[in-house]
């Protein structure tokens, strides 16, 4: 939607900076998301891991490429492309620079990195949960809903989900 300019602002993640960089053919900005009712920023923890399946019969090599990921050797030249940010020291800080050198400012995401996070919610039915808000967020986005309709009718949905 933000792409095709039905909507001025989205929340998006880190991972979308490509996409959008290549898509978005108009001036835009990362910005970090505003401060809440605490006084603070607080963004979800989002997190990935190198796992290895319990059934591989090359576990000691996969372990071995596992190790490799992790290390601040594999880990810069994964910040030199400047696509995704490492969780190494320094190594996020070298990312937003290649991205700088490619026109996008992305230092909001460092900025979200350095506040408070919190683990995502666990939930039966997470995934409905996920649609039922995501439609009624999209509805109030592009103005086909009232935003205080709309989210108090997800509200009851979500909490009819929530006691099945």
């Amino acid at each position: 939607m933000f792409v095709a300019k039905k909507v001025a602002i989205v929340p998006q993640g880190s991972w979308m900076i490509t996409h959008f960089k290549d898509n978005a053919k108009f001036e835009h900005a990362w910005v970090p998301l505003p401060t809440g009712p605490s006084g603070t920023r607080a963004t979800m923890f989002n997190g990935l891991a190198d796992s290895i399946w319990v059934g591989s019969k090359v576990q000691p090599e996969a372990w071995k490429w596992v190790k490799h990921l992790g290390s601040v050797e594999c880990q810069s030249v994964v910040a030199s492309y400047g696509v995704v940010f490492p969780a190494i020291k320094g190594q996020a800080e070298r990312a937003i620079e290649v991205q700088k050198s490619k026109g996008v400012d992305s230092s909001a995401f460092l900025t979200m990195a350095k506040s408070k996070t919190f683990l995502a919610p666990i939930a039966d039915g997470g995934s409905e949960i996920d649609e039922v808000m995501k439609s009624a967020l999209e509805s109030v986005l592009v103005g086909r809903s009232n935003a205080t309709t709309a989210l108090k009718a997800a509200n009851a949905k979500v909490n009819q989900l929530a006691m099945k």
